[in-house]
């Protein structure tokens, strides 16, 4: 069992009180294994039947279960919402299959399920009658309705000491109803990406530079979600308020180096994606060392254009597939419609950079996205991870066409 798609991934699992719960330590053991990093919340019930100690020994990850603890100013469940690539309820009772579906919130499990984004498994296991009552039916179909993944209970003697449907199906099932199902969603998968993101630096001396307010947020936000839909990708990457480490991304400084890295690497690339805040200007000489203040020739300071990184590649490159991305402080449309013209773009977004609010340096944006077929879309202001969910819905229907 191999496991690929699991390797190495944020997996929050989720423990509630049923007897197959003891099922889950070998879960655990497994994920560990092949280098999953782990977070467990377990029901209070659950600690009855095993121990959280047990629990944190063999899964190596940190337990929670009190819905009022606030360790190092962070919120628990809002916390834990954001940590997973994806989650495992394993063992899912009855009840908290009822919470979830009812959206009630009254412990740690229940209330960090509803916040979060990332693909949810679910794992029903109890006693035949109860997986068989049809409120527990209609909650189960409730929750494949809005996207959940339930995978369905395994036959044979259960604890109550009948045969029936509602084990826990073994670990090792478990986790290849998982990978079989990530490996089938992933709609990116074989497709190469190309992307920069971040500012870029014009130096005036070898201290002083010309910049942007580019945090990098959005470009990373657009990178990860490519890479969670299972495409391979590289990237680009200009200063920025994030600190990466990650051989699939390409440090550099200056818009010339950009330029160059993106040349190196466009070849066999589907798609690429001009994210990055690239300085318009230059100056025309760099003043070796430092400027001092009391020189007498720093009245002026002669820049020049910076090369059109997109524009040259979206020339070069007519096979290809050519997003960019546009900060307009007025006349929005007419200069974003301008712009995917003179570049032939397929698909362009747009940010307002005049509202102080979102864009540069927020974890927010709103953005309006064109593309080649006249088609607009308009978000509102969403987290950058919400966007870039958005945007690459865009760039999948583009490449399906």
């Amino acid at each position: 069992m191999r496991l690929e798609s699991l390797k190495g991934k944020r997996i929050l699992i989720g423990i509630t009180a049923g007897i197959a719960c003891y099922k889950t330590i070998s879960l655990l053991s497994i994920l560990r294994k092949i280098g999953c990093e782990l977070k467990i919340i377990m029901t209070e019930n659950s600690m009855r039947l095993i121990s959280p100690i047990t629990v944190q020994a063999v899964s190596g990850g940190k337990v929670y279960h009190d819905m009022w603890s606030c360790e190092r100013g962070e919120i628990e469940h809002i916390s834990l919402k954001d940590f997973p690539d994806l989650t495992i309820i394993a063992p899912a009772s009855a009840n908290i299959i009822g919470k979830f579906t009812s959206a009630i919130a009254d412990d740690l499990l229940s209330t960090t399920f509803l916040g979060i984004k990332t693909p949810v498994y679910i794992v029903p296991s109890m006693n035949t009658d109860m997986i068989e009552n049809p409120f527990v039916i209609k909650n189960i179909e409730r929750l494949k309705e809005n996207g959940y993944k339930l995978m369905e209970p395994a036959e044979g003697f259960l604890a109550c000491g009948v045969n029936g449907k509602g084990r826990m199906p073994e670990p090792e099932e478990i986790l290849k109803y998982i990978d079989d199902d990530i490996i089938k969603n992933q709609e990116l998968s074989g497709k190469n990406f190309l992307l920069t993101f971040g500012a870029t630096r014009e130096y005036i001396d070898d201290i002083r530079f010309i910049t942007n307010n580019s945090s990098g947020k959005m470009g990373y936000s657009i990178y990860n979600e490519l890479k969670r839909r299972g495409a391979k990708v590289k990237a680009i990457a200009g200063p920025n308020d994030l600190r990466i480490e990650d051989e699939n991304i390409i440090n550099v400084l200056t818009s010339e180096e950009m330029y160059k890295k993106v040349e190196k690497n466009i070849k066999d690339v589907d798609c690429f994606i001009s994210c990055a805040a690239v300085s318009d200007y230059t100056p025309e000489k760099k003043v070796k060392g430092k400027i001092k203040k009391d020189k007498d020739d720093i009245n002026s300071l002669k820049l020049k254009r910076t090369k059109d990184i997109l524009k040259k590649v979206s020339q070069d490159n007519p096979d290809k597939i050519m997003v960019g991305f546009a900060a307009e402080w007025q006349d929005h449309e007419k200069n974003a419609l301008s712009k995917m013209k003179k570049k032939s773009l397929d698909m362009l977004v747009l940010n307002d950079v005049s509202n102080k609010n979102i864009g540069f340096r927020s974890d927010n944006n709103q953005v309006t996205i064109y593309s080649k077929k006249n088609q607009t879309i308009k978000t509102e202001i969403l987290t950058k991870k919400e966007i870039a969910h958005i945007v690459v819905n865009s760039i999948v229907k583009i490449l399906k066409k």
